[in-house]
Protein backbone atom coordinates (compact mmCIF):
# COMPACT_ATOMS: atom_id res chain seq x y z
CA UNK A 1 0.00 0.00 0.00
CA UNK A 2 2.17 2.98 -1.54
CA UNK A 3 0.91 6.00 0.19
CA UNK A 4 1.61 8.45 2.73
CA UNK A 5 -1.52 8.42 4.74
CA UNK A 6 -2.05 6.43 7.43
CA UNK A 7 -4.33 4.29 7.23
CA UNK A 8 -6.52 2.58 10.01
CA UNK A 9 -9.12 -0.30 8.52
CA UNK A 10 -12.05 -2.48 10.03
CA UNK A 11 -13.77 -5.22 8.63
CA UNK A 12 -15.97 -7.21 10.34
CA UNK A 13 -14.60 -10.28 8.67
CA UNK A 14 -11.31 -11.18 10.09
CA UNK A 15 -9.95 -12.73 7.09
CA UNK A 16 -9.98 -9.16 5.19
CA UNK A 17 -9.28 -7.39 8.28
CA UNK A 18 -5.34 -9.26 8.09
CA UNK A 19 -5.30 -8.50 4.35
CA UNK A 20 -5.41 -4.75 4.73
CA UNK A 21 -2.88 -5.35 7.38
CA UNK A 22 -0.53 -6.99 5.61
CA UNK A 23 -0.83 -4.84 2.98
CA UNK A 24 0.59 -1.83 5.50
CA UNK A 25 -2.43 -0.96 7.43
CA UNK A 26 -3.35 -0.67 10.93
CA UNK A 27 -6.15 -2.42 12.16
CA UNK A 28 -9.30 -1.31 14.59
CA UNK A 29 -11.59 -3.63 16.61
CA UNK A 30 -14.61 -1.63 15.22
CA UNK A 31 -16.04 1.01 13.31
CA UNK A 32 -15.92 3.82 15.52
CA UNK A 33 -12.65 2.75 16.70
CA UNK A 34 -11.54 3.38 12.93
CA UNK A 35 -13.27 6.47 12.77
CA UNK A 36 -12.12 7.98 15.45
CA UNK A 37 -9.89 11.30 14.62
CA UNK A 38 -9.95 10.66 11.03
CA UNK A 39 -9.87 13.28 8.74
CA UNK A 40 -11.23 11.10 5.92
CA UNK A 41 -13.73 8.10 6.83
CA UNK A 42 -14.45 6.01 3.89
CA UNK A 43 -17.19 3.45 3.51
CA UNK A 44 -16.48 0.85 1.61
CA UNK A 45 -19.64 -2.26 1.71
CA UNK A 46 -22.90 -2.86 0.37
CA UNK A 47 -25.60 -0.77 0.21
CA UNK A 48 -27.64 -2.64 3.13
CA UNK A 49 -24.92 -2.29 5.35
CA UNK A 50 -24.33 1.41 5.83
CA UNK A 51 -26.69 1.83 8.87
CA UNK A 52 -24.53 -0.34 10.74
CA UNK A 53 -21.37 1.13 9.27
CA UNK A 54 -22.06 4.92 9.15
CA UNK A 55 -25.28 5.57 11.77
CA UNK A 56 -26.67 4.60 14.97
CA UNK A 57 -24.50 4.86 18.45
CA UNK A 58 -21.43 2.49 16.79
CA UNK A 59 -21.38 4.02 13.26
CA UNK A 60 -18.65 6.26 12.42
CA UNK A 61 -21.02 9.60 12.32
CA UNK A 62 -21.14 9.19 16.46
CA UNK A 63 -17.33 9.51 16.66
CA UNK A 64 -16.39 11.38 13.52
CA UNK A 65 -14.31 15.05 14.11
CA UNK A 66 -15.62 17.92 13.34
CA UNK A 67 -13.86 18.94 10.02
CA UNK A 68 -13.82 15.37 8.75
CA UNK A 69 -14.90 14.08 5.44
CA UNK A 70 -17.37 11.07 5.09
CA UNK A 71 -16.95 9.36 1.90
CA UNK A 72 -19.71 7.11 1.03
CA UNK A 73 -18.97 4.62 -2.28
CA UNK A 74 -21.65 2.45 -2.00
CA UNK A 75 -24.18 1.52 -5.20
CA UNK A 76 -26.50 3.36 -3.00
CA UNK A 77 -29.96 4.92 -2.99
CA UNK A 78 -30.61 8.93 -2.89
CA UNK A 79 -33.22 8.46 0.14
CA UNK A 80 -30.26 6.22 2.06
CA UNK A 81 -27.28 8.83 0.96
CA UNK A 82 -30.25 11.71 2.33
CA UNK A 83 -30.40 9.63 5.53
CA UNK A 84 -26.77 9.86 6.11
CA UNK A 85 -26.45 13.43 5.20
CA UNK A 86 -29.03 14.49 7.38
CA UNK A 87 -27.51 12.24 10.23
CA UNK A 88 -23.90 13.82 9.93
CA UNK A 89 -22.44 15.87 13.17
CA UNK A 90 -22.45 20.02 12.33
CA UNK A 91 -18.96 20.64 10.57
CA UNK A 92 -18.72 16.67 8.80
CA UNK A 93 -19.29 16.92 4.79
CA UNK A 94 -20.90 14.07 4.02
CA UNK A 95 -19.82 12.84 -0.10
CA UNK A 96 -21.21 10.26 -2.50
CA UNK A 97 -18.61 8.92 -4.66
CA UNK A 98 -19.97 5.12 -5.97
CA UNK A 99 -17.37 3.28 -7.20
CA UNK A 100 -17.39 2.21 -10.79
CA UNK A 101 -15.30 -0.79 -11.85
CA UNK A 102 -15.33 -4.30 -9.96
CA UNK A 103 -11.93 -6.00 -7.84
CA UNK A 104 -10.22 -6.00 -10.64
CA UNK A 105 -9.96 -1.94 -11.27
CA UNK A 106 -9.23 -2.16 -7.18
CA UNK A 107 -6.36 -4.46 -7.51
CA UNK A 108 -4.75 -2.68 -10.38
CA UNK A 109 -5.69 0.78 -8.56
CA UNK A 110 -8.09 2.12 -11.39
CA UNK A 111 -11.65 2.46 -9.88
CA UNK A 112 -13.37 5.30 -11.01
CA UNK A 113 -15.05 7.59 -8.01
CA UNK A 114 -18.63 8.88 -9.54
CA UNK A 115 -17.72 11.97 -6.92
CA UNK A 116 -20.43 14.27 -5.83
CA UNK A 117 -20.14 17.31 -3.63
CA UNK A 118 -18.43 20.49 -3.23
CA UNK A 119 -15.48 21.46 -5.58
CA UNK A 120 -13.97 22.38 -2.24
CA UNK A 121 -14.27 19.05 -0.67
CA UNK A 122 -13.78 16.96 -4.23
CA UNK A 123 -10.31 18.82 -4.35
CA UNK A 124 -9.72 17.92 -0.77
CA UNK A 125 -10.20 14.44 -1.47
CA UNK A 126 -7.85 14.07 -4.69
CA UNK A 127 -5.24 12.91 -2.93
CA UNK A 128 -7.03 10.53 -0.87
CA UNK A 129 -9.15 8.46 -3.25
CA UNK A 130 -6.44 8.63 -6.42
CA UNK A 131 -4.18 6.09 -4.56
CA UNK A 132 -7.20 3.93 -5.57
CA UNK A 133 -7.84 4.82 -8.89
CA UNK A 134 -9.31 8.11 -10.64
CA UNK A 135 -12.24 10.68 -9.21
CA UNK A 136 -14.70 12.02 -11.64
CA UNK A 137 -16.53 14.90 -10.82
CA UNK A 138 -19.85 14.49 -11.59
CA UNK A 139 -21.39 17.98 -9.72
CA UNK A 140 -23.74 18.84 -6.68
CA UNK A 141 -24.52 16.10 -3.47
CA UNK A 142 -26.20 13.34 -4.65
CA UNK A 143 -25.34 13.31 -8.97
CA UNK A 144 -22.46 10.73 -7.88
CA UNK A 145 -25.61 8.19 -6.53
CA UNK A 146 -27.46 9.35 -9.36
CA UNK A 147 -25.16 8.91 -12.21
CA UNK A 148 -23.89 5.37 -10.67
CA UNK A 149 -27.60 4.38 -11.10
CA UNK A 150 -27.64 4.81 -14.67
CA UNK A 151 -24.29 3.70 -15.17
CA UNK A 152 -25.98 0.39 -13.87
CA UNK A 153 -28.73 0.53 -16.16
CA UNK A 154 -25.95 0.45 -19.33
CA UNK A 155 -24.89 -2.28 -18.06
CA UNK A 156 -27.87 -4.54 -17.68
CA UNK A 157 -29.34 -3.78 -20.88
CA UNK A 158 -25.87 -4.59 -22.29
CA UNK A 159 -26.05 -7.67 -20.23
CA UNK A 160 -29.64 -8.42 -21.46
CA UNK A 161 -28.14 -8.11 -25.05
CA UNK A 162 -25.60 -11.05 -24.42
CA UNK A 163 -28.07 -13.07 -23.20
CA UNK A 164 -29.83 -12.62 -26.54
CA UNK A 165 -27.04 -12.89 -28.57
CA UNK A 166 -27.18 -16.81 -26.68
CA UNK A 167 -30.22 -17.21 -27.51
CA UNK A 168 -29.63 -17.01 -31.35
CA UNK A 169 -26.58 -19.44 -30.94
CA UNK A 170 -28.90 -21.77 -29.00
CA UNK A 171 -31.17 -21.50 -32.13
CA UNK A 172 -28.31 -21.79 -34.33
CA UNK A 173 -26.86 -25.16 -32.84
CA UNK A 174 -24.15 -22.90 -32.51
CA UNK A 175 -21.15 -23.00 -29.17
CA UNK A 176 -21.62 -21.02 -26.54
CA UNK A 177 -17.62 -20.48 -25.75
CA UNK A 178 -16.93 -19.98 -29.35
CA UNK A 179 -19.79 -17.45 -29.48
CA UNK A 180 -18.42 -15.48 -26.34
CA UNK A 181 -14.85 -15.52 -27.57
CA UNK A 182 -15.96 -13.80 -30.76
CA UNK A 183 -18.04 -11.50 -29.00
CA UNK A 184 -14.97 -10.86 -26.24
CA UNK A 185 -13.19 -9.21 -29.72
CA UNK A 186 -15.55 -6.15 -30.19
CA UNK A 187 -17.01 -3.65 -28.03
CA UNK A 188 -18.84 -6.28 -26.04
CA UNK A 189 -15.80 -7.23 -24.34
CA UNK A 190 -15.85 -5.54 -20.78
CA UNK A 191 -19.66 -7.28 -20.82
CA UNK A 192 -18.58 -10.70 -21.84
CA UNK A 193 -15.30 -10.30 -19.43
CA UNK A 194 -17.84 -9.29 -16.31
CA UNK A 195 -20.07 -11.64 -16.91
CA UNK A 196 -17.52 -14.92 -17.10
CA UNK A 197 -15.80 -13.23 -14.00
CA UNK A 198 -18.85 -13.34 -11.86
CA UNK A 199 -18.88 -17.11 -11.93
CA UNK A 200 -16.28 -18.87 -14.21
CA UNK A 201 -17.25 -21.70 -15.90
CA UNK A 202 -15.71 -24.55 -18.11
CA UNK A 203 -15.88 -24.75 -21.53
CA UNK A 204 -18.17 -28.09 -21.04
CA UNK A 205 -20.64 -25.81 -18.83
CA UNK A 206 -20.53 -23.07 -21.33
CA UNK A 207 -22.16 -25.15 -24.12
CA UNK A 208 -25.84 -25.96 -24.06
CA UNK A 209 -27.20 -29.42 -24.36
CA UNK A 210 -27.52 -30.75 -27.89
CA UNK A 211 -30.70 -32.64 -28.93
CA UNK A 212 -30.57 -35.49 -26.45
CA UNK A 213 -32.02 -38.67 -26.77
CA UNK A 214 -33.64 -39.47 -23.49
CA UNK A 215 -35.81 -36.38 -24.29
CA UNK A 216 -37.04 -37.50 -27.44
CA UNK A 217 -34.70 -35.25 -29.86
CA UNK A 218 -35.44 -31.68 -27.55
CA UNK A 219 -32.83 -29.88 -26.75
CA UNK A 220 -32.20 -30.12 -23.40
CA UNK A 221 -31.76 -26.32 -22.47
CA UNK A 222 -29.28 -26.51 -19.72
CA UNK A 223 -27.86 -23.09 -19.10
CA UNK A 224 -24.38 -22.22 -18.68
CA UNK A 225 -23.49 -22.18 -14.90
CA UNK A 226 -21.74 -18.44 -15.40
CA UNK A 227 -25.07 -17.18 -16.57
CA UNK A 228 -27.21 -17.61 -12.87
CA UNK A 229 -28.87 -15.65 -11.47
CA UNK A 230 -28.23 -14.40 -7.75
CA UNK A 231 -30.12 -17.64 -6.41
CA UNK A 232 -29.01 -19.99 -9.07
CA UNK A 233 -31.74 -19.26 -11.02
CA UNK A 234 -31.03 -20.00 -15.31
CA UNK A 235 -30.73 -16.61 -17.11
CA UNK A 236 -30.43 -17.20 -21.22
CA UNK A 237 -31.77 -19.29 -23.35
CA UNK A 238 -35.67 -19.14 -24.41
CA UNK A 239 -35.82 -22.25 -21.60
CA UNK A 240 -33.66 -19.68 -19.08
CA UNK A 241 -35.98 -17.17 -17.91
CA UNK A 242 -35.43 -16.14 -14.96
CA UNK A 243 -32.65 -13.92 -12.92
CA UNK A 244 -31.91 -10.66 -15.29
CA UNK A 245 -34.47 -11.04 -18.40
CA UNK A 246 -37.27 -11.85 -16.39
CA UNK A 247 -36.27 -9.27 -13.83
CA UNK A 248 -36.56 -6.33 -16.96
CA UNK A 249 -39.72 -8.06 -18.23
CA UNK A 250 -41.74 -9.09 -15.52
CA UNK A 251 -45.20 -6.52 -14.96
CA UNK A 252 -44.10 -5.38 -11.32
CA UNK A 253 -40.17 -4.19 -12.73
CA UNK A 254 -40.82 -0.69 -13.02
CA UNK A 255 -42.09 -0.49 -9.22
CA UNK A 256 -38.50 -1.80 -8.13
CA UNK A 257 -36.87 1.43 -8.67
CA UNK A 258 -33.22 2.22 -7.98
CA UNK A 259 -33.12 -0.73 -5.53
CA UNK A 260 -33.00 -3.15 -7.95
CA UNK A 261 -30.40 -1.44 -10.06
CA UNK A 262 -28.57 -1.79 -6.27
CA UNK A 263 -29.11 -5.49 -6.22
CA UNK A 264 -28.07 -6.00 -9.73
CA UNK A 265 -24.90 -4.60 -8.79
CA UNK A 266 -24.60 -6.42 -5.80
CA UNK A 267 -25.13 -9.91 -6.87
Amino acid sequence: METDFEIVAYDKLPERLQLAKDAGAKVAGSVAEAATGADVVIQLTMSDDIPDVLLGEQGALAVVKPGAIVVVTSTTTPQMLNRVIEAAPAGVEVVDAPIVGGVRYAREKSVTFLLGGSEQVASKLDPVLSVMGIIRYVGKSGNGVAYKLITNVAIMAAEAGLREALDLADELDMDYELSLDLMSVGPMAAVVSRTRHQQPASAASLRRGRRHPALGGQRSRACPADLRGRAGTPVGGRACQGGLRSRLRRPDAQDDGPQQLIDHQNR
